[in-house]
């Protein structure tokens, strides 16, 4: 192709008669008339590549810029240089010396010649006005911010530390005024001062009848300090004791004699006294199992008490009613049961009058909305009041009662944890290492299980939900080790007595799924463990019971650490006809004591083992009656305050009144006419 030039605009970017450089548009206007070899003008969108060099041949382009599909129209085109990418390749030539031009169509060869870039008659005015006179003023409002630097300023004939001052009509050097901090006129004395205002000189003080001085006297034992005087000293008054009014008095651990909420006297418990009548020389006092008897120094103690048998009581006559019972103890030593009412539908509370719950009990409905209250768990919360998870039959749901006294019988708070489809079933429940009630139990819609961590002490805000394990979530039960986290054993499988039970270590205290240890099975999936049950041992170590179907074993595993990544399984009887329910406590020896169904006889026993792991010689005692095996007729154990079992269970033979039971040992091994020898 040939290309013939028919104009070109060039404005060229000079600084001069007040027009700054940043008002300058930076890019030229070029015009060209393009043919065929032939003559003929180009009609069709070129490509073209516009270089600009400050030689007429050879030599480095300065500024390059491609113009692609420039339209050609009778081969004349239009295109402006410098606006194809401004930010990346500006043009940013001084255009104080010639330029010349290079055009290059597609993929042809430069054309030549170069065309040399030519001034406008204004750009040309432009340049003249580069050299101003030494009288002209250029008005401050044409100077661009920072244009004038110092190396542009006359000395001005100023010497060191001075500085340029308008004196009103020119500027002369002058030197700076010596900095005193100005000279002050007038000092007014404010808020908590006297002094006036002073003007020439004076003195502030601190008024004394706004400001107290320190205090500068005390008062005498008995007597608090009433008033402080602006001096300092002080005016006493005698000290008021007993002001107040004593609403309620409960009684503890080791005495009796309370609740008292009007008068009465507080003792110590029979089990604190000791002998009140003197013994004989190298006798010592010494604890016969129900009272302290005078005994010579290394025999044993006689026992003048009679024998005692477990006592075994209905403790709600309220129609059918026991179902799905949890026991615990009290801060106070009592026990309290939480349990179903079948006749009503309604979770109930027993908060028993005396340590066997004979006499003076307390039987509180605290959740009656619909039918509620199934697979209850009862546990004492951190602010000693009992708390009890359990299932909303009606909706579905995951519900904990907040008891608002010992007893349960006012100022309950009820709250729903969990919503998600059918849940709420096989509830175990324990306090964490942070006060708060952590639940497992599971989800009946997706079979696993779920565990919850409630916010607060009453599960009302902040509670945490997680899945944490698939394929079952029967007969839950969670306890805390010393780390905070909770450990759960649960069963795997669908809903048949064949499940095969597992233990679950959580990682941190909501059992977040991330942090998880993978379940690991009580035992072999061909033995099925079932109806577990755990605790914690007197070493911080888990402790399982548990039913082993398929060979009729009770047995007890007993972790070697916290995680439980290893046991020690141990069979505790191999005779358990039907074994169903196991509840494990631990005495104050460390040694493991369960409550289960033996199914084939129809009625409760008590496996109290002879050492931690339950190795040696077991004792197994029959407690009483019991009915139809559904998971409502589990038993639970707990260790009194005496150190002696405590258990609740549902009593439903044929002819026999339907009920909660409540059975009371009477020594460590629930043995009948138990006699220390």
């Amino acid at each position: 192709m040939q290309l013939r030039v028919l104009s070109m605009l060039a404005i060229v970017a000079l600084l001069c008669c007040g027009i700054t450089e940043a008002q300058i548009p930076r890019k030229l206007n070029y015009q060209g008339y393009l043919t065929t070899s032939t003559g003929a003008p180009v009609n069709t969108p070129q490509t073209l590549i516009v270089r600009i060099y400050d030689v007429s041949s050879s030599g480095t382009a300065l500024f390059t810029e491609t113009h692609n599909a420039v339209i050609v129209s009778n081969g004349i085109f239009n295109i402006l240089l410098g606006s194809v990418d401004t930010n990346v390749n500006p043009l940013n030539m001084s255009f104080s010396t010639q330029y010349y031009l290079g055009v290059t169509v597609g993929t042809d060869a430069e054309m030549s010649p170069r065309q040399p870039l030519a001034a406008s008659p204004y750009a040309i005015r432009a340049a003249s006005a580069e050299a101003l006179a030494t009288s002209a003023v250029v008005p401050g409002s044409q100077l661009a911010d920072a244009s004038v630097t110092a190396a542009k300023l006359a000395s001005s004939g100023c010497t060191g530390g001075q500085v340029l001052q308008y004196n009103g009509s020119v500027w002369v050097c002058a030197t700076p005024a010596a900095s005193s901090g100005g000279t002050v006129t007038s000092i007014t004395a404010g808020t908590g001062l006297t002094g006036s205002t002073i003007t020439s000189s004076g003195t502030l003080a601190a008024d004394t009848t706004f400001l107290q001085r320190r205090v500068a006297s005390s008062c005498p034992a008995g007597s608090s300090i009433r008033a402080i005087a602006a001096d300092g000293t002080v005016t006493c008054q005698i000290d008021v004791i007993g002001a107040g009014t004593v609403t309620s008095i409960a009684t503890g651990a080791g005495l009796s004699g309370g609740p008292i909420t009007s008068s009465g006297t507080v003792n110590l418990a029979s089990t604190q006294l000791l002998p009140t009548l003197a013994c004989a020389a190298d006798q010592t006092a010494k604890w016969t199992g129900s009272a302290w008897a005078c005994a010579t120094n290394g025999a044993a103690a006689s026992n003048t008490a009679a024998p005692q048998n477990t006592s075994v009581t209905a403790i709600d006559p309220g129609g059918d009613v026991g179902q799905y019972s949890s026991i615990t103890v009290a801060p106070d030593g009592l026990p309290v049961v939480s349990y179903y009412d079948v006749t009503n539908g309604d979770l109930k509370v027993a908060k028993c009058g005396n340590a066997a719950c004979t006499l003076g009990n307390t039987v509180t409905a605290v959740d009656t909305v619909g039918d509620v209250g199934q697979f209850t768990s009862i546990t004492i919360g951190s602010d000693g009041l009992p708390v009890v998870s359990y299932y909303d039959v009606t909706n579905g749901d995951l519900k904990v009662a907040k008891c608002g006294n010992a007893a349960c019988s006012s100022g309950n708070t009820l709250a729903v944890l969990d919503t998600a489809g059918d849940v709420g079933a096989y509830t175990s429940i324990a306090i964490g290492a942070d006060g708060m009630p952590v639940i497992s139990y599971q989800d009946r819609t997706s079979n696993s299980l779920k565990v919850a961590k409630c916010g607060n002490v009453d599960c009302t805000a902040g509670n945490i939900i997680n899945a944490v394990a698939t394929g079952g979530g029967f007969y839950t039960s969670i306890a805390m080790p010393p780390d905070g986290f909770p450990v759960i054993t649960f069963s795997r499988g669908s809903f048949s007595e064949n499940n095969n039970a597992h233990i679950l270590k959580c990682n941190d205290a909501a059992c977040s799924p991330g942090l998880l240890q993978p379940p690991r099975a009580i035992d072999t999936p061909t033995s099925s463990a079932n109806f577990s049950s755990v605790a914690i041992g007197a070493d911080g170590y888990p402790v399982v019971s548990s039913v082993v179907r398929t060979v009729l074993e009770l047995r007890v595993l007993h972790c070697n650490n916290q995680s439980c990544n290893s046991f020690q399984n141990t069979s505790v009887s191999q005779v358990v006809p039907g074994g169903k329910f196991t509840s494990m406590a631990i005495d104050a020896q460390g040694r493991p004591i369960i409550s289960y169904v033996d199914f084939a006889n129809r009625v409760v026993k008590v496996a109290k083992c002879a050492n931690a792991v339950c190795s040696g010689e077991n004792s197994f005692q029959v407690i009483g009656e019991t009915g139809d095996f559904t998971p409502g007729h589990a038993t639970s154990i707990a260790i009194g305050a005496d150190g002696m079992p405590i258990m609740s269970y549902y009593g439903n033979l044929p002819f026999v009144t339907r009920g909660l039971r409540v059975a009371k040992c009477s020594n460590a091994f629930c043995a009948p006419f138990f006699r220390s020898r």
